[in-house]
């Protein structure tokens, strides 16, 4: 259990940290995208070994479904304002999709060559 906790203390400061960067320096990336990034950059720097923070990653995977439920519920709460927009959102979801797609082609072929 204390590893579980010494890894959650660990996300913990890189999110504060990310959060308290993004809000003093006022860039308009999340904090927590910023944490990622700080993370990463300790993990590939060799600073954060993976063994500290691995067994948390691993039980936040598992209830990583949860996460979704706040995102569901913001969606019912602009309910008529989906339906008004619904043909575009579809169309938009659409062409973004084959765009991906056709992208992820090319860039495969080039890489392939």
């Amino acid at each position: 259990m204390n590893y579980l906790l010494k890894g959650l203390m660990l996300l913990m400061l890189f999110f504060v940290i990310g959060e308290t960067v993004s809000y003093y320096f006022n860039i308009p990336i999340p904090g927590n995208v910023i944490g990622m990034l700080l993370i990463f950059v300790g993990l590939y720097m060799g600073i954060v070994k993976e063994n500290e923070i691995e067994n948390i990653a691993k039980q936040l995977i598992k209830l990583l479904n949860l996460f979704f439920i706040p995102a569901g519920v913001g969606l019912l709460a602009h309910e008529k304002l989906i339906q008004e927009n619904l043909l575009i959102i579809i169309t938009s979801s659409i062409i973004s999709s084959l765009v991906l797609m056709f992208v992820a082609a090319k860039v495969f072929l080039m890489m392939k060559k």
